[in-house]
């Protein structure tokens, strides 16, 4: 045994072997994709989360757990499927956060991460006149207006002064 907890077998060979002995593991935790992935996203529109096994053996005992940060949302067992999905219906500003998805055989478990945040709003700048007109009119600001709901805007304090 190399590790506790994993068997190996001892690969004999006739032709062409190295001199060294060769071992092939028995258990192997779950690869699976995408390893990360970040979704921006406005509130109130759904999302889909998939994750899928890529390999893994054994895949007879391949459960499935779903989280935000650290509470379980769902968990599963894998009959014939290779994927499994966590659907938001609504986002909200509760439900931004640190996904991950745990596929889990005896040997370990491999990770799926999502990182769901807010769409940021549609700007659109008014850019003030060229200088030479400029030169004989008032000056002028640079505008811009955002395309975004009131439920989306997060204010913050900040002071003011002079630089």
């Amino acid at each position: 045994m190399r590790e506790s907890g994993q068997e190996e077998v001892y690969v004999s060979c006739v032709l062409f072997c190295s001199p060294t002995p060769s071992f092939f593991s028995l258990a192997d935790p779950p690869a699976v994709e995408p390893t990360f992935l970040e979704i921006r996203q406005g509130q109130g529109r759904s999302v889909t989360m998939s994750c899928r096994v890529l390999r893994a053996y054994p895949t007879r005992v391949l459960t499935f757990e779903w989280r935000l940060g650290s509470k379980l949302l769902r968990t599963g067992r894998f009959d014939a499927q290779d994927s499994t999905e966590y659907i938001i219906r609504s986002l909200s500003r509760d439900s931004y956060g640190n996904y991950s998805c745990n596929i889990i055989n005896e040997a370990g478990a491999g990770r799926c991460s999502f990182l769901v945040t807010a769409l940021a709003p549609r700007m659109q700048c008014t850019l003030p006149p060229p200088a030479h007109a400029r030169a004989t009119s008032p000056p002028h600001p640079l505008t811009c207006t955002a395309d975004v709901h009131a439920s989306q805007l997060i204010f913050s304090p900040f002071e003011t002064g002079s630089l």
